[in-house]
């Protein structure tokens, strides 16, 4: 929250209904705040071939497809399926797309390989396996899984996902400091 890539259901910062469990489309827009380029995906013209995506979704899902982060839910790339609800799989495939691994590659097999390749970069551990496994993907999943991915290096590069976003200006070095001595 305090780096400005999570909000909440109020402008307080108090109420994020963690255990609460998400969309796919809202998983999306997570992401894509998580990434840092909520300006960029609601002013830029971004498509995607989903039939079924709500207008207030419609740029995010649109930049998410256009850079490789979402694909649909049917063979024929037509649907997304805005408010199936989402679990852990899908949400680590997110994740792993936006640090460069891309599945259509074989880097990962979105159903049956992601947890392994998400614990052998840090995103997971057995225990966040278990706990996900055992009773249900809520936001706080969603929140853990985007806050350890900060400090995951990108595919191919040797600097970190926190590191690509301070460069980019999203937040300072210091504010990343202060958010990863906050959890400690």
């Amino acid at each position: 929250y305090n780096l400005h890539l999570v909000a909440g259901y109020d402008n307080t910062g108090t109420n994020f209904g963690l255990d609460d469990s998400m969309t796919r489309a809202q998983a999306v827009v997570q992401v894509i705040r998580y990434l840092g380029v909520e300006k960029t995906a609601l002013s830029g013209g971004y498509t995607h071939p989903f039939k079924d995506v709500p207008a207030w979704a419609d740029k995010y899902i649109g930049y998410a497809y256009d850079n490789g982060i979402t694909k649909g839910t049917n063979t024929e790339n037509t649907l997304f399926s805005p408010n199936m609800e989402l679990d852990g799989k899908m949400y680590v495939t997110f994740v792993l797309r936006a640090l460069g691994y891309d599945d259509s590659k074989g880097d990962f097999h979105w159903e049956t390989s992601s947890y392994d390749l998400a614990k052998s970069v840090g995103i997971l551990t057995d225990e966040d396996i278990a706990d996900i496994n055992g009773g249900g993907f809520y936001r706080d999943h969603v929140v853990k899984i985007s806050f350890k991915a900060l400090s995951v290096e990108l595919k191919g590069e040797n600097r970190t996902l926190g590191q690509k976003l301070v460069a980019d200006g999203v937040f300072t070095q210091d504010q990343l400091n202060k958010a990863f001595q906050s959890v400690q």
